[in-house]
């Protein structure tokens, strides 16, 4: 919960609050919360279900009250994915759009050893491109190799290179080094 007090009145609060459920403590990824603001009038409930046994997960966000809704993911957005130790897909989906357009987005994640690569298909707002995933603005692609340790006391590292809607190429370097001190 969150809140800051109007310095010109001192009397209206606005804020925002995360109400969380999950059955089990060691199970995050299986949940329903309900998020609530005052500041942009604003009730949201999410949910997500994921079943290890199959690797299949589905989930949702529903926007209860919002002030205003200019596209159709203003009023939901389901979906679905599988995931396993080398691979991740998933995809999700607007119950009512506005046009033909399904998914919403999608993406595809796979891991040999060290090395990880990945494409997302997220198209812009507004695009009214009559073949949306033929455009390269729609698509992300990233590729990474790093090296893990088998303790937090030994240094590994990572590196990635992200070409972002076709327009920025990102490259990443993260290091992670302890010093022990005596």
């Amino acid at each position: 919960v969150s809140a800051a007090g109007d310095k010109a009145s001192g009397t209206e609060v606005k804020g925002d609050a995360l109400f969380r459920w999950q059955k089990y403590l060691y199970d995050p990824h299986t949940f329903v919360d309900v998020q609530v603001s005052t500041s942009e009038p604003m009730l949201k409930l999410r949910s997500c279900a994921y079943f290890p046994e199959y690797r299949l997960g589905a989930f949702g966000t529903i926007p209860l009250l919002m002030g205003n809704r200019l596209s159709s993911e203003d009023y939901a957005v389901l979906g679905v994915r599988y995931g396993s130790e080398n691979l991740s897909i998933g995809a999700s989906f607007v119950p009512l759009p506005e046009s033909a357009e399904v998914p919403y987005g999608a993406w595809l994640v796979g891991r040999k050893g060290s090395l990880c690569a990945g494409a997302q298909y997220k198209p812009l707002s507004g695009n009214k491109h009559p073949m949306p995933y033929t455009d390269p603005k729609n698509w992300n692609y990233a590729i990474s190799y790093g090296v893990a340790s088998t303790s937090p006391l030994s240094p590994s590292f990572n590196f990635s290179l992200e070409l972002a809607r076709n327009t920025q190429l990102i490259a990443s370097f993260y290091q992670h080094l302890v010093v022990q001190r005596r």
